[in-house]
């Protein structure tokens, strides 16, 4: 793979494997307004943001500034931030990558604090220069906003830029950017995709 003057990442299930830590985070926020999810809805969720939630789900009214206030309330309890794990290939590739002199950046349908500090539990906080969450922007994945910010920040050219995630969401984010996009598909579920798709992070210093 070529390389690229600025790397942007998604965060859960790029670099930290979440999804065990959100269902109690879903759990939460579904049974402040009397419902209940799936693993496999969690599955879902964990990928858009939470308009995004609102709008999948049918959550109107009241019920929306509940289901909200319940899931920020829940994200950084001591209960799911236990329960993250960060792959075993993305201290190493980032470490690698800053080596070379590479910028670093995150961009996220997640909440910027809640980000910075699951990095900062692990120790890798360092490694990025910019941070974009869900509440930098004005329009979330798959709107182009989060990656243009990053390239705008650092002052990087989008023909510089590689956006890495493991939706096809996030392959779309790229596309509307005009970034070089790479899917890692480290469970091979998207067999059909057609673009450039990678199994380990460590494929990106090859």
């Amino acid at each position: 793979m070529r390389s690229y003057e600025l790397y942007v990442f998604d965060f859960d299930g790029t670099l930290a494997n979440s999804e065990e830590s959100l269902y109690p985070v879903f759990t939460q926020g579904f049974k402040a307004i009397g419902r209940e999810c799936s693993p496999e809805e969690v599955g879902i969720y964990m990928h858009i943001s939470l308009l995004q939630t609102l709008e999948l789900a049918k959550i109107e009214g009241d019920d929306q500034k509940k289901f909200i206030e319940a899931i920020i309330a829940t994200l950084d309890s001591e209960e799911s931030l236990s329960l993250i794990r960060l792959f075993d290939d993305t201290a190493p590739v980032l470490r690698q990558l800053k080596a070379q002199g590479k910028k670093l950046a995150v961009a996220s349908n997640n909440v910027t604090a809640h980000i910075k500090k699951v990095l900062e539990k692990f120790g890798i906080e360092s490694y990025f220069d910019v941070y974009v969450g869900s509440d930098s922007v004005a329009h979330t994945k798959p709107a182009p906003d989060m990656i243009l910010k990053a390239c705008h920040d650092l002052n990087v050219p989008i023909s510089e830029t590689i956006y890495i995630g493991d939706s096809l969401q996030d392959a779309e984010t790229a596309r509307a950017a005009k970034a070089a996009e790479a899917l890692i598909d480290r469970h091979k579920e998207h067999e059909d995709f057609v673009g450039k798709r990678i199994f380990s992070l460590f494929e990106l210093l090859s």
